[in-house]
Order: C-alpha cells, then structure tokens, then sequence
C-alpha cells in the first residue's frame, strides 16, 4: 500500500492587512465624495461625465400629522395624539349624530359638539379647551373620526359577544384543572 501524503505546505505567508495592496475605488475612474454633510447636494459620482449637481435628501411636507389612538381613560375620553398634540374626546358608544356617519339601529344619543374636544400640548400639561383656530384645520375632524371610530367599533363588539362559559362553568373547570381531575 502507498503511503499518505499530506498536501499542506510548510512556507505559510503572513496576512498582510494594508490597503495599499487592496484595489481602491479610484482606480475605476470613480470620485469620492468632497461636499460637506447637509449641504442639500453631492458632488458627482463619476468625474467629468455629468456636471448635474443631484439632491441628496428633499425635504418632504405632510399635509397631515402623525395620528395615533392612545387610550381611553378613566374618565370616558378618548385620548388621541395629531402632531405634537393630544386631543381628549368623549363620545359614548351609542349613535352620534355629527360624529357617527351610518346609523345601525339602536340607542341614539346627543349631537356631538365639536368644542367639547380638549387639547394638551404635551402629555404632562393640563388639558383645555379647543378653540376655533385649531377646529378650522381641515384634517383635525377626519382624523380625530377615524381613530376614534376604530376604537368604538371595537369596544362595540366586543361589549355585544356573549361570554363562551358561564362563570360558574370557568370556575369548575379551573377547580378540575387544580386539583389533577
């Protein structure tokens, strides 16, 4: 039989980590970037092929605030952040004429009054009430209707599922299941 021969070699050469060995990005007739940070523009990417000068970031305008369902508190208020601001409104679950836009049967209550909406300007401030430059923006109504609306078509139905078990058939079985039956 033949004996084994390893192939390794006994010369191993040092890694050798510089970059002057590695290929810069120069080499492929690319430039590097020149203009300082938030200028609003770049310098071009390929030297002498373009003389546009390309955006870097635009600044974009929303026409609406960030909008975002917080909780309802003990108080009944719906808790509901538009920009900076927190808006508290109470309605009730019943129809609301003015707030509500289809009426599915059932209990109806008062119209809703749109300057009974208060304001916080940060959660820790002390809520007041809204005043009439703040009702005229033309996305606060629709916004704060929506968000809201979202939540009371949940509570709705939630509050119109009938339990599975009685409470007397949840406490048996959580007897049986402690005492190993």
């Amino acid at each position: 039989m033949g004996q084994l021969q390893t192939a390794s070699s006994t010369q191993t050469k040092p890694f050798n980590g510089s970059l002057s060995n590695k290929i810069q990005p120069t080499s492929y007739d690319a430039q590097r970037l020149v203009s300082p940070l938030n200028t609003g523009y770049s310098a071009s990417y390929t030297h002498g092929k373009t003389s546009n000068m390309e955006p870097v970031m635009q600044k974009k305008r929303y026409t609406t605030p960030f909008a975002e369902f917080i909780c309802k508190d003990v108080n009944g208020y719906y808790n509901v952040r538009l920009g900076p601001k927190i808006y508290l409104v109470k309605v009730s679950l019943n129809y609301t004429p003015d707030f509500d836009t289809e009426f599915f049967g059932g209990l109806q209550a008062a119209a809703f009054d749109w300057h009974s909406i208060l304001v916080k300007e940060t959660p820790d401030s002390e809520p007041r009430p809204i005043n009439e430059e703040e009702l005229s923006v033309y996305w606060l109504k629709g916004n704060i209707k929506k968000l809201v609306n979202y939540q009371r078509a949940i509570q709705r139905s939630a509050k119109s599922q009938t339990p599975r078990y009685s409470k007397e058939q949840r406490i048996d079985y959580r007897n049986a299941q402690y005492n190993g039956a």
